[in-house]
């Protein structure tokens, strides 16, 4: 999962814990064309877009921290 490896690298260059953001969105727009990893099925939401924290829960090895969220 790229997400994963890319939170994991940053994590560890800055000295903090990984952490993935899970978003349920209404109005993200996929950036799938523009991006390096044509893989992955990114989104990207307009400045300003304001978030509700549904859920944050720890990878069953404690290796990744993932927050929930939903656009509002």
């Amino acid at each position: 999962m790229i997400a994963q490896e890319f939170a994991e690298k940053n994590a560890r260059k800055q000295g903090t814990e990984p952490v993935i953001f899970e978003i349920e969105g209404k109005n993200g727009r996929y950036i799938k064309e523009y991006s390096i990893y044509d893989y992955e099925e990114e989104v990207a939401f307009d400045r300003g877009t304001s978030y509700l924290v549904t859920d944050r829960y720890d990878a069953p090895d404690g290796s990744i921290i993932y927050i929930k969220m939903t656009e509002q």
